[in-house]
């Protein structure tokens, strides 16, 4: 017989199980705290596998598990743990919707637990709910919310299937602490993933900021306007090419290194795009060295402003564009003689024609006899014709359209011939030095051309030494560096043979210096030059594939320096004695005049009938054919290269060739050079030319040589 245990005894061990329950319980959050507050974050699945563990094993479920909300109203199963004999679930619940769970979605977002003792029980409202349960064997479960900053982040869920049973409060309770600590736990895991992912992009940046400002030949700088705080790159001097002093290599420093004259500018420029609402800021200045060195810089900035349009910081760079400046200077001065050649270009060939008139005419008139006061008058018709063709002359070789007769010479016999001429044009009180280095120098130029250009360059520096001095030309070979290249423009860096011309005499200011290559400049006085003398040289130079440098400073003399490309080829053989020489042509050889105006024809004409030449004359191509097939041959051609009518000069020369192949071909024009390029002839040098206005004198000469190279063949 058994009888019933004391109700007091059995109430007592009730107590008792509870309390060993209670205190098994506060070890376990205790534990689970610690290790969530004090393990690193690599540590925390890890922690979080055996916190579901501990747990599942606590309250005696057989599954427990974590899910965490994913973008794209997405969840999946991070975590799991299942009794010994369970089914695991986690593979199949990954990225699920979340309309699965509807039905929890609310109260989980409004942090209460959720609770079903028995699945089986669900009411029919819940049918869906159930049969997804019953589908995992789940009996039982509780589920509760995991909230972060008010919002519900995922859940951690207690899943009974052997049997189904129901969680206590104090279970509940128990879970949601946890709940909470995983919650945090993951929390503080994302936020040092972020921050460290954070901290790994700002770093990258930083790399790659640091990389770029190393890299790029720009400065590159940072102002915070409201802290008043600038960072700009540490090695500012170095890439802007500016001697700074180590000492003074801050933004302060930096803005000491501006030029005084462009200081004021550019501040105010910057303070009223700051004021304006600008998006960008923009100002050229100069910079200053220790060396007292100047460069050109050019600054750009943008300007982030807050939503109400207040600035807050600028980001820009610095860049020196000393050498852009000197090309587009050279640009510049490039579309000015372009200019300029258009304008010569379109009055040089009427101008040479009727100056052909004027001069030749003055000419016969000296032959007559005359008065000595009308002598006088014609002397100084004929001078005022000779002076106005050299100034279109020198218009059209600053414009690099006068037509050069292209030779192999060599530069240092030039000069050695011309130094008599040269010492004769220097005053008394200039002392001439002229200084030859060993070497070969042998270069493609316009032998006349280049002697007008070096004696140009001597006179020029003769006017600049009033009370005497010393010029000393120099001939050497030297290379044109790259920087120079760049600063002159339109020419290949290497080697040139280079004339010099440096004088001792009062030097350029800098502004004098920079205009000193333009046409018309001069600082002489009214009516003691042209300004063209320079012009010149720099065009003959320009044509000749070559350069011109001018060095100068106040006090400190002026140095000119001519480059000319060097010529591998050697130099043609002299001429002999008897073809150089201008012999008079022979009685009865027939000249065949072919000009399209009438005057100089007429003028022609008649020059050459005086110098017993037999002379017919043609104003077109068709007509000069036309007389070659009815009168028979001549001896010479004496042809403009350009003519209306649709036929030039040397398409006469190859047509009149078939009907007298022997007959020698004198070409004339005064047009400037690229109207030759615009005909096509691409051999114009080659050509044998006499320039408009010419004289009677060289006209009759330059048949007279044709004649006699005919006898020497």
């Amino acid at each position: 017989m058994q009888f019933p245990e004391h109700p007091t005894r059995q109430a007592g061990e009730d107590i008792e199980v509870a309390h060993r329950r209670l205190l098994e319980m506060q070890s376990l959050v205790t534990d689970l705290l610690t290790r969530f507050l004090h393990s690193p974050s690599p540590e925390l699945p890890r922690n979080i596998d055996d916190a579901l563990a501990r747990l599942g094993g606590f309250v005696g479920a057989d599954r427990s598990y974590v899910f965490e909300f994913q973008p794209g109203e997405l969840m999946s199963n991070t975590h799991e743990w299942v009794a010994p004999g369970i089914q695991p679930e986690i593979e199949g619940l990954q990225d699920v919707p979340r309309e699965v769970i509807h039905y929890w979605l609310e109260p989980l977002a409004q942090g209460r637990a959720v609770h079903v003792p028995e699945v089986a029980l669900l009411p029919d409202e819940r049918a869906a709910e159930r049969e997804i349960l019953e589908r995992q064997d789940i009996r039982s479960l509780l589920v509760v919310p995991m909230i972060n900053a008010g919002e519900a982040v995922g859940f951690v869920g207690f899943d009974a299937v052997r049997s189904h049973r129901s969680f206590t409060p104090g279970e509940v309770n128990l879970l949601t602490l946890v709940a909470d600590l995983i919650c945090t736990a993951l929390v503080r895991r994302e936020t040092e993933r972020q921050m460290s992912e954070a901290q790994a992009r700002l770093k990258r940046q930083e790399e790659r900021f640091r990389i770029i400002a190393d890299t790029v030949s720009d400065v590159l700088w940072d102002y915070e306007i409201e802290e008043r705080e600038v960072w700009i790159s540490p090695d500012w001097p170095r890439k802007l090419g500016l001697n700074v002093e180590d000492s003074e290599l801050g933004f302060s420093d930096w803005l000491e290194h501006v030029h005084p004259a462009d200081r004021q500018r550019a501040w105010d420029t910057l303070n009223e795009a700051i004021r304006s609402g600008a998006e960008r800021w923009e100002c050229d200045y100069r910079a200053v060295g220790s060396d007292d060195a100047v460069i050109d810089v050019e600054a750009r900035g943008s300007i982030l402003r807050r939503a109400d349009g207040w600035a807050v910081r600028m980001l820009g760079n610095l860049r020196n564009v000393t050498a852009e400046k000197r090309r587009r200077e050279g640009a510049s001065r490039s579309r000015a003689l372009e200019a300029v050649g258009q304008l010569t270009g379109g009055i040089a060939h009427d101008f040479n024609n009727l100056l052909a008139v004027i001069q030749g005419n003055a000419e016969l008139l000296t032959l007559s006899d005359l008065a000595q006061e009308d002598a006088e008058c014609v002397s100084l018709i004929a001078r005022a014709a000779h002076s106005s063709a050299q100034l279109t002359a020198r218009l059209l070789s600053f414009s690099g359209q006068i037509h050069l007769n292209l030779a192999r010479v060599d530069l240092a016999e030039v000069l050695r011939e011309l130094a008599p001429l040269l010492r004769s044009g220097l005053t008394e009180a200039v002392d001439l030095a002229i200084e030859i280095e060993p070497g070969r120098y042998h270069v493609e130029v316009d032998q006349a051309a280049l002697e007008q250009a070096i004696i140009n360059l001597a006179v020029n520096s003769r006017d600049a030494m009033v009370s005497g001095g010393t010029v000393r030309i120099t001939c050497a070979q030297c290379r044109l560096p790259s920087a120079t290249v760049q600063d002159i423009g339109e020419v290949r860096e290497g080697d040139y043979a280079c004339i010099r011309v440096i004088d001792t005499g009062k030097g350029m200011a800098k502004e004098v210096l920079s205009r000193a290559l333009e046409p018309f400049f001069t600082t002489k006085q009214v009516g003691q030059g042209t300004g063209l003398g320079l012009s010149m040289v720099y065009g003959f130079a320009r044509q000749s594939q070559g350069a011109l440098t001018i060095e100068s400073e106040p006090g400190q003399g002026t140095t000119a320096t001519l480059y000319l490309p060097m010529s591998d080829l050697p130099l043609p053989a002299r001429p002999s004695a008897a073809i150089a020489r201008s012999a008079q042509p022979a009685s009865g050889r027939r000249v065949l005049v072919v000009e399209d105006q009438p005057d100089i024809r007429r003028h022609a004409a008649k020059m050459l009938a005086r110098a017993g030449f037999e002379v017919a004359s043609a104003p077109d191509a068709a007509s000069a054919l036309d007389l070659l097939e009815r009168e028979g041959p001549f001896d010479v051609l004496f042809t403009d290269v350009l003519m209306p009518g649709g036929m030039n000069g040397v398409q006469l020369s190859n047509a009149a060739a078939h009907i007298v192949p022997d007959m020698k071909v004198l070409y004339t024009s005064g047009f400037p050079a690229d109207a030759f390029d615009q005909i096509g002839l691409d051999n114009a040098s080659e050509l044998n030319l006499l320039k408009k206005p010419y004289r009677t004198t060289e006209l009759i000469a330059a048949i007279g040589r044709l004649i006699e190279d005919e006898g020497g063949d």
